[in-house]
């Protein structure tokens, strides 16, 4: 499936969310990020379901409150990552990387996109009071696989941590 196929499904699964947005070819990244700003500087807490293109250069922080106030800024508190984005560059340069150095180098690509995707929730100094939820299972495992490894190294730096299960 595309980001934007997996998006629209979990956007049909979460139905009437008050403050939903959806991320599709329709409504591109910069009309979702005006909606979310919009959302949250009513009052909203508006929930938006982003493809790939909102990991790299968007800047979610509320440009309003100045820098030395940063632990005002609410704009973004919560990042849900549902997996480590493994395969989520298939350009032609980085397959034939991926052939001539093996699964290695996507390891440590997804690694390297990880790292950005937590780049959006943390876009000032000051900020306070932000939770990732990081929902890849793999992580979890006694004995991570090699694919999550690079991954799990990622999120070592993040000390308060809880992990948890959905029912079953």
């Amino acid at each position: 499936m595309s980001g934007y196929d997996r998006a629209r499904v979990l956007g049909e699964v979460m139905g009437d969310w008050p403050g939903l947005i959806v991320q599709s070819s329709s409504a591109p990244l910069e009309q979702c990020r005006d909606s979310f700003i919009a959302l949250a500087r009513a009052g909203e807490r508006p929930v938006w379901i982003a493809t790939g293109s909102a990991w790299t250069g968007l800047d979610l922080r509320d440009t309003m409150i100045p820098d030395d106030r940063a632990h005002e800024d609410r704009l973004l508190s919560d990042l849900v990552l549902p997996n480590i984005p493994f395969g989520a560059l298939q350009t032609s340069t980085h397959r034939a990387r991926t052939v001539a150095f093996g699964a290695h180098f996507e390891f440590m690509q997804a690694a390297f996109l990880l790292r950005q995707g937590l780049g959006r929730l943390m876009r000032r100094p000051g900020l306070v009071r932000r939770r990732i939820w990081m929902l890849d299972g793999r992580l979890l495992v006694p004995t991570p696989a090699p694919s999550a490894r690079q991954s799990l190294r990622v999120l070592l730096p993040y000390k308060q941590r809880e992990t948890f299960q959905l029912g079953k």
